[in-house]
């Protein structure tokens, strides 16, 4: 898509939130202060949460966790 911005190092803190879209898509629930990305299928035992944490637009912290049951 032409329109998509250009990720070409990865996310890290202080990224774009645009980026973050950009590489992983829209996510399952958006604020002005989070993005939160759920995957129900991503393991086998279970599934896992990726939380980015905003401010000003850009990622201040990343949040992995595993949910396993």
């Amino acid at each position: 898509d032409p329109q998509k911005p250009m990720v070409t190092s990865g996310i890290r803190i202080g990224s774009p939130a645009a980026d973050v879209r950009a590489l992983l898509g829209e996510p399952t629930t958006a604020s002005a202060t989070e993005l939160v990305y759920e995957c129900d299928e991503c393991l086998v035992t279970g599934h896992e949460t990726l939380r980015f944490v905003l401010e000003q637009g850009n990622v201040r912290t990343i949040h992995v966790q595993y949910w396993i049951d």
